[in-house]
C-alpha cells in the first residue's frame, strides 16, 4: 500500500505543470553608434555662362539649364526684321517661335513668296512690333522654314517689311538639337531618329541665389577722405568727368558707390567699389563677384553703364544689345552672385546664356 501511494503521488506530481521560470531582466537596447559628423556643403562652383556660336546668318546658344536660342542677324537697310526659336531642355519641352520687326508689326508671314495661314498669338504680346506663333503653328513653320531660303514679314496691305535668310537655318537648329541632347530621337528638330522621347535628359536644375535683403534708401554724403580712397582703390582719377555716379546702402554700415572713370560717345565705365563704415571708421575696397566683369580699368573690375537697382537688388553691367551682352549680380552680404547674363546675338534679340533664381534670405 505504502508503496502504491508513493507511486501515485510520483504520477501526479509529473503530470502537474512547471513553475514558470523566474523573469529576467530585459537586457538593455545596444545604443546606436553616433553617425558620423557631415562634411561640411561644397561651396557652390562658380559661374560659366556659355557662348554663342555663329552659323552664317544665324547664331546658336545655350544657358546652364539647356535653354537654347536659334535667332537671326539683322540686314543692314530699312525695315529690320528677325526671328528667334527659343526651346527649354528636357523631354517634353516644345520650341517658341518669335518674329519680329523694327517700326512696324507683321500682319502676316511668307517663305519663298508662299504666305503662311495666320497664327499669330493675339494676348501677351511684349511688345507691339512682335509676332509670337501659336504653339500649334511652330511645328508646321518649322518644316517649311527649314526647306525654304526666306522668310519675309509682310504688312496689312501685303507689302514685305523686311526679309529673314533661311539657308543656314537647318545648321542652327541641329546644333540646337546636339546641345540639348535630341539628336536621333523623335524631339529632334533636325537630326531626327526613332529613339523615344524618354532618350533625352532632363535639363539641369536651376542654381539659387540668396539675396540679402536691403535697407530703406536712405540719403548718403561722401567725405573728402572718401572720395579720394574712391579714387585710390578704384585706379580712376577723380575730374570733372568723373566723380561717384551713385551711392547705394547695402546693409546698415556698408555702402556701394559706382565711382565713373570714364564718360565715353555712347556709355560710361564705372568701378563699383565698397565704403565700409563699420565701427565709426571707414574702409574702401572692390567687392566679390563669383563672376567678375569681362573689362577692367585699373587696378579693378569695370561695369559697362552700370547701375544698381535698388528695387531689385541687382547690379548691372551692359546693355542686352550692347557688343558684350549684359550681366545681373544680386548682392548675398558678401559679395555679389551672378543672376543673369546675355551674349550678343549679331541682331536685336540677345541670347540667354546663364540663368540663377533669385530668393530673399
Amino acid at each position: 500500500m505504502t508503496g502504491s501511494l508513493a507511486l501515485l503521488l510520483t504520477v501526479l506530481l509529473a503530470a502537474a505543470p512547471a513553475p514558470p521560470p523566474a523573469r529576467q531582466p530585459a537586457p538593455k537596447a545596444a545604443r546606436p553608434p553616433r553617425p558620423p559628423a557631415a562634411d561640411p556643403p561644397e561651396p557652390a562652383a562658380p559661374p560659366s555662362p556659355g557662348t554663342t556660336t555663329d552659323f552664317g546668318t544665324w547664331s546658336v546658344g545655350c544657358d546652364n539649364t539647356l535653354r537654347c536660342t536659334a535667332a537671326s542677324h539683322l540686314e543692314a537697310g530699312p525695315g529690320a526684321t528677325w526671328v528667334v526659336i527659343r526651346r527649354e531642355g528636357g523631354p517634353r519641352a516644345e520650341p517658341e517661335i518669335l518674329v519680329a520687326a523694327s517700326g512696324t508689326a507683321p500682319a502676316a508671314l511668307a517663305i519663298d513668296a508662299a504666305t503662311l495661314p495666320a497664327a499669330r498669338v493675339k494676348a501677351g504680346l511684349s511688345r507691339a512690333t512682335d509676332y509670337p506663333l501659336e504653339p500649334r503653328a511652330t511645328r508646321p513653320f518649322l518644316e517649311k522654314a527649314l526647306a525654304g531660303k526666306r522668310l519675309a514679314a509682310l504688312d496689312r496691305v501685303g507689302d514685305v517689311i523686311g526679309t529673314v535668310p533661311l539657308l543656314d537655318l537647318p545648321d542652327a537648329l541641329k546644333a540646337m538639337d546636339e546641345a540639348q541632347h535630341r539628336e536621333g530621337t523623335v524631339t529632334a528638330l533636325v537630326a531626327k531618329g526613332k529613339r523615344s522621347a524618354a532618350a533625352v535628359p532632363a535639363p539641369p536644375p536651376l542654381p539659387v541665389v540668396v539675396a540679402r535683403p536691403l535697407p530703406a534708401p536712405r540719403s548718403e554724403e561722401l567725405s573728402a577722405e572718401e572720395v579720394a580712397a574712391l579714387g585710390a582703390v578704384s585706379g580712376c582719377e577723380l575730374k570733372a568727368e568723373g566723380g561717384p555716379a551713385s551711392v547705394a546702402p547695402l546693409d546698415e554700415a556698408r555702402v556701394l558707390v559706382l565711382v565713373v572713370c570714364v564718360r565715353r560717345e555712347v556709355d560710361a565705365l564705372t568701378v563699383p567699389v565698397l565704403l565700409d563704415r563699420a565701427g565709426g571708421t571707414w574702409h574702401a575696397s572692390l567687392p566679390a563677384f563669383d563672376y567678375p566683369p569681362p573689362q577692367r580699368y585699373g587696378s579693378g573690375p569695370a561695369l559697362v553703364d552700370g547701375f544698381f537697382d535698388h528695387q531689385t537688388a541687382t547690379l548691372r553691367d551692359g546693355s542686352p544689345g550692347g557688343p558684350k551682352g549684359q550681366r545681373l549680380w544680386a548682392w548675398d552680404g558678401a559679395g555679389f552672385r551672378l543672376t543673369s547674363a546675355t551674349a550678343p546675338a549679331g541682331g536685336a534679340e540677345p541670347i540667354s546664356v546663364w540663368r540663377a533664381a533669385v530668393r530673399p534670405k
